[in-house]
Protein backbone atom coordinates (compact mmCIF):
# COMPACT_ATOMS: atom_id res chain seq x y z
CA UNK A 1 0.00 0.00 0.00
CA UNK A 2 2.79 2.38 0.78
CA UNK A 3 4.96 1.63 -2.37
CA UNK A 4 1.51 2.42 -4.23
CA UNK A 5 1.20 5.39 -2.98
CA UNK A 6 4.70 6.27 -3.40
CA UNK A 7 4.57 5.28 -7.06
CA UNK A 8 1.74 7.51 -7.27
CA UNK A 9 3.50 10.64 -5.99
CA UNK A 10 6.51 9.81 -8.61
CA UNK A 11 3.83 10.00 -11.38
CA UNK A 12 2.46 13.37 -10.06
CA UNK A 13 6.05 14.53 -9.74
CA UNK A 14 6.61 13.52 -13.83
CA UNK A 15 3.62 15.45 -14.18
CA UNK A 16 4.77 18.56 -12.61
CA UNK A 17 7.94 18.27 -13.83
CA UNK A 18 6.73 18.04 -17.40
CA UNK A 19 4.94 21.37 -17.11
CA UNK A 20 8.40 23.13 -16.18
CA UNK A 21 6.53 23.26 -12.17
CA UNK A 22 9.68 22.14 -10.49
CA UNK A 23 9.49 22.76 -7.21
CA UNK A 24 5.82 21.43 -7.05
CA UNK A 25 7.49 18.28 -8.54
CA UNK A 26 10.29 18.36 -6.14
CA UNK A 27 7.54 18.16 -3.28
CA UNK A 28 6.68 15.01 -4.71
CA UNK A 29 9.83 13.21 -5.42
CA UNK A 30 10.92 14.19 -1.51
CA UNK A 31 7.72 12.36 -0.16
CA UNK A 32 8.12 9.25 -2.78
CA UNK A 33 11.47 9.23 -1.44
CA UNK A 34 10.70 9.19 2.14
CA UNK A 35 8.86 6.17 1.44
CA UNK A 36 11.93 4.40 -1.36
CA UNK A 37 14.79 4.74 0.94
CA UNK A 38 13.82 2.70 3.81
CA UNK A 39 13.27 0.29 0.71
CA UNK A 40 16.49 0.75 -1.53
CA UNK A 41 17.05 -0.81 -4.83
CA UNK A 42 15.61 0.58 -8.10
CA UNK A 43 12.15 2.91 -6.85
CA UNK A 44 15.17 5.11 -5.21
CA UNK A 45 17.23 4.95 -8.19
CA UNK A 46 14.76 6.37 -10.05
CA UNK A 47 13.81 9.12 -7.67
CA UNK A 48 17.22 10.05 -7.24
CA UNK A 49 17.64 10.42 -10.92
CA UNK A 50 14.25 12.55 -11.09
CA UNK A 51 14.95 14.74 -8.35
CA UNK A 52 18.36 15.53 -11.02
CA UNK A 53 16.64 16.16 -13.00
CA UNK A 54 14.20 19.33 -11.17
CA UNK A 55 18.04 20.58 -9.40
CA UNK A 56 19.53 20.41 -12.85
CA UNK A 57 16.27 22.78 -14.05
CA UNK A 58 16.77 25.19 -11.08
CA UNK A 59 20.49 25.31 -12.07
CA UNK A 60 21.62 23.55 -8.52
CA UNK A 61 24.05 21.67 -10.85
CA UNK A 62 26.28 20.13 -7.62
CA UNK A 63 23.00 18.48 -6.03
CA UNK A 64 21.89 17.27 -9.51
CA UNK A 65 25.42 15.79 -10.41
CA UNK A 66 25.19 13.78 -6.61
CA UNK A 67 21.89 12.72 -6.94
CA UNK A 68 22.94 10.89 -10.79
CA UNK A 69 25.80 9.55 -9.26
CA UNK A 70 24.06 8.13 -6.29
CA UNK A 71 21.15 6.57 -9.23
CA UNK A 72 24.19 5.48 -11.55
CA UNK A 73 25.74 3.42 -8.20
CA UNK A 74 22.20 1.66 -7.10
CA UNK A 75 21.83 0.77 -10.95
CA UNK A 76 25.79 -0.23 -10.92
CA UNK A 77 24.90 -2.86 -8.02
CA UNK A 78 21.68 -4.23 -9.81
CA UNK A 79 23.74 -4.63 -13.00
CA UNK A 80 21.10 -2.55 -14.81
CA UNK A 81 23.88 -1.01 -17.16
CA UNK A 82 21.81 1.18 -19.61
CA UNK A 83 19.96 2.53 -17.15
CA UNK A 84 23.59 3.04 -15.55
CA UNK A 85 24.73 4.91 -18.49
CA UNK A 86 22.33 6.90 -18.69
CA UNK A 87 23.21 8.24 -15.35
CA UNK A 88 26.20 8.45 -16.48
CA UNK A 89 25.47 10.30 -19.44
CA UNK A 90 23.37 12.92 -17.52
CA UNK A 91 26.96 13.84 -15.34
CA UNK A 92 28.49 14.33 -18.98
CA UNK A 93 25.67 16.69 -19.65
CA UNK A 94 26.36 18.85 -16.49
CA UNK A 95 29.70 18.84 -17.01
CA UNK A 96 29.06 20.42 -20.48
CA UNK A 97 26.63 23.29 -18.98
CA UNK A 98 29.68 23.66 -16.38
CA UNK A 99 32.00 24.47 -19.43
CA UNK A 100 34.61 21.39 -18.46
CA UNK A 101 34.65 20.40 -22.15
CA UNK A 102 37.32 17.87 -21.59
CA UNK A 103 35.86 15.97 -18.59
CA UNK A 104 32.20 16.24 -21.09
CA UNK A 105 33.93 14.73 -24.13
CA UNK A 106 35.70 11.60 -22.14
CA UNK A 107 32.10 10.85 -20.53
CA UNK A 108 30.11 11.29 -23.60
CA UNK A 109 32.58 8.93 -25.68
CA UNK A 110 32.56 6.27 -22.80
CA UNK A 111 28.67 6.44 -22.60
CA UNK A 112 28.11 6.72 -26.31
CA UNK A 113 30.86 3.20 -27.02
CA UNK A 114 28.96 1.69 -24.06
CA UNK A 115 25.02 2.29 -25.24
CA UNK A 116 26.71 0.65 -28.79
CA UNK A 117 28.09 -2.10 -27.11
CA UNK A 118 24.57 -2.84 -25.02
CA UNK A 119 22.71 -1.95 -28.42
CA UNK A 120 20.69 0.89 -27.36
CA UNK A 121 21.93 2.75 -30.60
CA UNK A 122 19.09 5.68 -30.13
CA UNK A 123 20.74 6.97 -26.70
CA UNK A 124 24.56 5.96 -28.98
CA UNK A 125 23.51 8.35 -31.63
CA UNK A 126 22.04 10.89 -28.50
CA UNK A 127 25.27 10.56 -26.97
CA UNK A 128 26.99 11.37 -30.72
CA UNK A 129 25.19 13.96 -31.24
CA UNK A 130 26.36 16.01 -27.83
CA UNK A 131 29.77 15.17 -29.19
CA UNK A 132 29.49 17.13 -32.46
CA UNK A 133 28.03 19.96 -30.46
CA UNK A 134 31.54 19.89 -28.06
CA UNK A 135 33.71 19.58 -30.94
CA UNK A 136 31.99 22.84 -32.01
CA UNK A 137 32.93 24.23 -28.05
CA UNK A 138 36.34 22.82 -28.81
CA UNK A 139 36.93 24.68 -32.32
CA UNK A 140 37.41 21.02 -33.75
CA UNK A 141 35.08 22.03 -36.54
CA UNK A 142 36.09 19.38 -39.53
CA UNK A 143 35.89 16.65 -36.04
CA UNK A 144 32.24 18.09 -35.88
CA UNK A 145 31.37 17.77 -39.41
CA UNK A 146 32.65 14.48 -39.75
CA UNK A 147 30.60 12.96 -36.95
CA UNK A 148 27.60 14.52 -37.52
CA UNK A 149 27.37 14.02 -41.04
CA UNK A 150 28.15 10.17 -40.34
CA UNK A 151 25.10 9.76 -37.90
CA UNK A 152 22.44 12.22 -39.58
CA UNK A 153 21.53 9.45 -42.09
CA UNK A 154 20.79 7.24 -39.22
CA UNK A 155 18.78 9.61 -37.47
CA UNK A 156 16.60 9.83 -40.36
CA UNK A 157 16.17 6.19 -40.08
CA UNK A 158 14.93 5.90 -37.12
CA UNK A 159 12.43 8.65 -37.32
CA UNK A 160 14.04 10.72 -34.93
CA UNK A 161 13.27 13.94 -36.08
CA UNK A 162 14.38 16.09 -33.28
CA UNK A 163 17.64 14.75 -33.04
CA UNK A 164 18.48 14.68 -37.15
CA UNK A 165 17.41 18.50 -36.88
CA UNK A 166 19.90 19.44 -34.27
CA UNK A 167 22.90 17.83 -35.51
CA UNK A 168 22.03 18.78 -39.13
CA UNK A 169 22.19 22.64 -36.97
CA UNK A 170 25.47 21.58 -35.56
CA UNK A 171 26.93 20.30 -38.85
CA UNK A 172 26.05 23.50 -40.47
CA UNK A 173 27.28 25.79 -37.79
CA UNK A 174 31.07 23.72 -38.00
CA UNK A 175 30.67 24.22 -41.77
CA UNK A 176 30.39 28.40 -41.34
CA UNK A 177 33.00 28.82 -38.51
CA UNK A 178 35.30 26.70 -41.71
CA UNK A 179 33.55 29.48 -44.50
CA UNK A 180 31.72 26.76 -46.30
CA UNK A 181 29.05 28.88 -47.14
CA UNK A 182 27.50 26.89 -49.44
CA UNK A 183 27.45 24.11 -47.66
CA UNK A 184 26.03 25.63 -44.52
CA UNK A 185 23.25 27.20 -46.20
CA UNK A 186 21.83 23.89 -47.70
CA UNK A 187 22.20 22.17 -44.07
CA UNK A 188 20.79 25.42 -42.10
CA UNK A 189 17.59 25.37 -44.77
CA UNK A 190 17.48 21.12 -44.13
CA UNK A 191 17.36 21.76 -40.51
CA UNK A 192 14.78 24.53 -40.92
CA UNK A 193 12.69 22.64 -42.66
CA UNK A 194 12.90 19.75 -39.95
CA UNK A 195 12.36 22.27 -36.86
CA UNK A 196 9.37 23.78 -38.90
CA UNK A 197 7.97 19.92 -38.35
CA UNK A 198 8.24 19.92 -35.00
CA UNK A 199 7.20 23.15 -34.38
CA UNK A 200 10.21 24.45 -32.46
CA UNK A 201 10.35 27.61 -32.37
CA UNK A 202 13.60 28.18 -30.17
CA UNK A 203 15.93 26.08 -32.42
CA UNK A 204 14.21 27.85 -35.47
CA UNK A 205 15.46 30.91 -33.65
CA UNK A 206 19.07 29.35 -33.30
CA UNK A 207 18.83 28.47 -36.97
CA UNK A 208 17.85 31.65 -38.06
CA UNK A 209 20.67 33.44 -35.99
CA UNK A 210 23.15 31.25 -37.53
CA UNK A 211 21.74 32.34 -40.97
CA UNK A 212 21.97 35.75 -40.47
CA UNK A 213 25.98 35.34 -39.23
CA UNK A 214 26.08 33.59 -42.54
CA UNK A 215 24.45 36.25 -44.01
CA UNK A 216 27.10 38.94 -42.50
CA UNK A 217 29.86 37.09 -43.51
CA UNK A 218 29.01 37.56 -47.12
CA UNK A 219 28.30 41.31 -46.26
CA UNK A 220 24.87 41.30 -47.08
CA UNK A 221 24.17 43.26 -43.66
CA UNK A 222 20.93 44.04 -44.59
CA UNK A 223 19.58 40.76 -44.98
CA UNK A 224 21.65 39.92 -41.66
CA UNK A 225 19.89 42.77 -39.62
CA UNK A 226 16.39 41.34 -40.63
CA UNK A 227 17.37 37.59 -39.87
CA UNK A 228 18.54 38.51 -36.14
CA UNK A 229 15.22 40.29 -35.53
CA UNK A 230 13.64 37.75 -36.79
CA UNK A 231 15.26 35.37 -34.38
CA UNK A 232 14.89 37.53 -31.80
CA UNK A 233 10.84 37.33 -32.28
CA UNK A 234 10.99 33.07 -32.44
CA UNK A 235 13.31 33.27 -29.04
CA UNK A 236 10.11 35.30 -27.48
CA UNK A 237 7.36 33.12 -29.29
CA UNK A 238 9.25 30.34 -27.93
CA UNK A 239 9.32 31.32 -24.37
CA UNK A 240 5.72 32.40 -24.12
CA UNK A 241 4.68 28.44 -25.72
Amino acid sequence: QEMQAARAMTNLGNVFHRMDQNRRALSWYEKAREVFVREGGIPLAIIEYNRGNVYANLNELSKARQLYLAAARVYDRAGMEIAENQAVYSVAYLAFLESRYTEALQLFEKVSTAFEQLGDTRSALVASMDIVEMDIQLNQYGSAVMLGESIVPRFNELGMVYEEARTTYFVALARLKLGDHVSARRRLDHARRLFEREGNKLWLGMVTLADSELQRQMNRLGQALQLARKAEKLFVASCRA
